[in-house]
């Protein structure tokens, strides 16, 4: 279950949506034991609100809030990310950005490795540079 909301604060377009993990009902044997071992690494619930704004007209500025609550057996703990990117249109074809990932936290926990139960933190804050051609 999923809902998508759109809303404009004085020319920036602000889009949010949240998550909630559904009931599922296997046909199989196979698909209860999938669902069995998935089912504590899967997050109650997750939400997101994102905002673009184009300050000019070949640049653009993308920034995005995410939530995830902690797995129902807390194996993986609630967290919240920030995402942001500045973008420049360089010619019609090319584009040109600037991309900050996850920056809020240095490392966290987004997935359990089913098999190892593995507990270290394993994905990180990032920044790149990002060229793209777009015909």
């Amino acid at each position: 279950m999923g809902s998508d909301r759109g809303l404009g604060v004085r020319g920036i377009p602000l889009v949010g949506d949240a998550l909630l993990r559904d009931t599922i009902s296997p046909g199989s044997e196979i698909a209860q034991s999938s669902i069995d071992l998935y089912a504590d690494s899967t997050p109650e619930y997750e939400s997101r609100v994102s905002a673009t704004w184009n300050p000019r007209p070949n640049w653009q500025v993308f920034s995005a809030v995410r939530h995830s609550s902690s797995t129902p057996e807390a194996t993986i703990p609630s967290h919240t990310g920030f995402d942001l990117r500045l973008a420049w249109k360089v010619h019609p074809y090319w584009e040109m950005s600037i991309v900050g990932q996850d920056l809020l936290d240095t490392r966290h926990r987004e997935f359990a490795d089913a098999f190892s139960r593995q507990s270290e933190p394993n994905i990180g804050r990032s920044a790149f540079l990002r060229l793209t051609f777009e015909r």
